[in-house]
């Protein structure tokens, strides 16, 4: 491994060691970046200061953490104050989200805890993530969201990458053969 990269990925100016509703994002992408890059040392486990997941912002700040830490192979260092009892709370209200990405990461990282996705929450995820799939010559991408019709690379990973933690019972994965999953309606 390049060892400008495990530098870069060991510094804490570049990769937060105590991370906050403010910085979760930021130690989330960068955490992740070093993880794929294949940096020689093991992610340091950051310290996780409580907040309140009182508002959207602050619930999706900490299912970036509960997502950020299990992508780096560090779930058992999520902070027991992160709960899928807290998160469900959240995860069945989508129409709390302005952002269908942000959304999606809360149901990722309550499915992550153990919240149980039956067919009531199948049904919320339909409300809340379906009626935004498809722009005009993209049927597979889905939209920002929050009044955003505009379709988005970002939202749409965020989407399939829900669909695959639940074992493809959206039916949101387009196939490899181009042809979309089987589709959960709407109703």
């Amino acid at each position: 491994m390049d060892e400008h990269v495990t530098r870069l990925c060991a510094d804490p100016e570049v990769l937060p060691r105590v991370v906050t509703e403010q910085n979760a994002t930021l130690w989330q992408r960068t955490a992740l970046d070093c993880t794929d890059t294949g940096a020689d040392s093991e992610i340091a486990t950051p310290e996780v200061r409580r907040w309140k997941l009182d508002t959207p912002a602050r619930t999706v700040a900490a299912a970036t953490v509960a997502v950020g830490l299990t992508d780096a192979g560090q779930r058992d260092r999520i902070p027991p104050w992160i709960t899928p009892a807290v998160l469900g709370r959240w995860a069945r209200e989508p129409s709390r989200f302005t952002s269908i990405y942000d959304y999606t990461l809360v149901v990722r990282a309550y499915s992550l805890l153990g919240g149980t996705v039956d067919a009531s929450m199948r049904d919320v995820l339909v409300r809340g993530v379906t009626a935004y799939r498809g722009c005009a010559g993209l049927p597979d991408l889905y939209q920002v969201g929050g009044g955003d019709p505009a379709c988005d690379l970002k939202t749409t990973w965020g989407v399939w990458a829900l669909d695959r933690q639940l074992g493809g019972t959206m039916g949101w994965v387009p196939s490899r053969t181009g042809e979309s999953g089987e589709r959960a309606e709407v109703r």
